[in-house]
């Protein structure tokens, strides 16, 4: 199984992940793209804010291409070995944001795509609680476009612990789990 979480800045898809992750008990990959992103940068920032401090937007796109085409070709690897995956990366759809070039190269992987949508305000809080600005315009795509992909379940964390969270992804992903006879 190939887990995507995605969903606008704050909503939680890294913290998610990781504790989906480890609430399992078994080897999964997890795959944060905002490290991946940052190896193109030497760690030293976040790839997004360098690349908007220094402008061109085809900078920006070329981050979020190279880190989807590692992400999806060691998905494959994980997956052709039998491990799940889990991916944690902001992601629009339809069409996605310029910037946000790979939608081809993970989506041919069938994942089960998990959008987190908690309301607003809180995206904000937890934004500014990690130390980034309050708002980095991801919460205006166009989210819930993803109701249209057969693949996405959509899950509203606003008022959710981390534990919730991962019992309320567990409960989505029953069906896919049972199906699969993972």
């Amino acid at each position: 199984m190939i887990l995507f979480i995605t969903g606008p800045s704050g909503a939680g898809k890294s913290t998610l992940a990781a504790a989906w992750v480890k609430s399992k008990g078994r080897d999964i990959a997890l795959i944060d793209a905002d490290h991946i992103t940052s190896w193109m940068r030497n760690g030293e920032q976040r790839a997004v804010a360098i690349a908007h401090a220094e402008g061109p937007v085809e900078r920006i796109a070329q981050h979020y291409r190279i880190t989807a085409e590692v992400y999806a070709a060691a998905a494959r690897v994980y997956d052709a070995n039998g491990i799940d995956v889990v991916i944690a990366q902001l992601c629009g759809f339809d069409p996605p944001p310029p910037w946000s070039k790979g939608w081809d190269r993970i989506d041919p992987l069938d994942p089960i795509f998990v959008v987190l949508y908690p309301a607003r305000d809180v995206c904000r809080e937890r934004r500014v609680a990690r130390g980034s600005s309050p708002d980095d315009g991801s919460y205006d795509f166009d989210w819930p476009a993803w109701q249209s992909h057969p693949r996405a379940l959509f899950l509203d964390n606003s008022d959710l612990s981390v534990d919730e969270s991962v019992m309320a992804l567990d409960g989505l992903l029953t069906p896919f789990v049972a199906a699969a006879g993972t």
